[in-house]
């Protein structure tokens, strides 16, 4: 994090998540956001129950764009989301207690970047690859959720542990979008997503290049 025109964000983040794979994971989320294609076939997940959380995805907000950026619920049908992946960058929802088993089906159609089939608002058959990220906000720990093999291999989480420091308001983008962009680059280079620690503790003689997609 050698950023230097972005160092009140990155203080927001060291003391907000406390962890500096998780910010690293942010942060190449973040870069992701700004590319209009698919290929990593991850969401991100944020825990916690701090208001520094909502200040973050204020700040995503503003760095994708307001009228690129949806706040749908996720849909059990393809065909109920459809619409709304062929107009927006990025969605935002609550997950509450939803089990993320249940909506797997979608969840892999939205970020496996295969043709999608659906219908458009009018009820036109479209066919269409979807390039929306998707975040997803948990108010309790990683714990709470459901954690199948399915879900367990494409889940990015990230918790926020404290609440923003007072210095920083969602207004202060200045350098954000050069610090997703440092992240974007990383993540095109590593051409995947690294294993969260936490999912994926290292035993023994761990692969360390083994992708996170399989």
């Amino acid at each position: 994090m050698e950023n230097n025109e972005c160092q009140t964000f990155q203080g927001f983040l060291n003391e907000a998540v406390k962890d500096n794979e998780e910010i690293r994971r942010l942060q190449e989320f973040m870069g992701y956001c700004l590319v209009k294609r698919a290929g990593f076939p991850n969401y991100l997940v944020l825990f916690g129950n701090s208001r520094s959380k909502a200040v973050f995805l204020d700040v995503v907000t503003r760095l994708v764009g307001f009228e690129k950026c949806s706040f749908e619920a996720l849909a059990l049908d393809i065909y109920d989301f459809a619409p709304l992946l062929r107009r927006s960058a990025l969605n935002i929802a609550k997950i509450g207690d939803l089990d993320l088993n249940a909506c797997r089906p979608v969840l892999h159609t939205i970020v496996g970047g295969d043709p999608c089939n659906a219908r458009d608002d009018d009820g036109t058959s479209i066919v269409f690859i979807p390039t929306c990220k998707l975040i997803f906000s948990h108010p309790g720990s990683l714990a709470d959720i459901s954690m199948p093999a399915g879900v367990r291999a494409r889940i990015l989480p990230v918790t926020f542990r404290a609440d923003p420091p007072a210095h920083f308001t969602p207004d202060m983008m200045t350098g954000v979008r050069s610090f997703a962009i440092e992240g974007w680059w990383r993540l095109f280079e590593r051409g995947r997503f690294e294993r969260p620690s936490v999912l994926f503790p290292p035993v023994g003689t761990h692969d360390s290049n083994k992708s996170f997609q399989d």
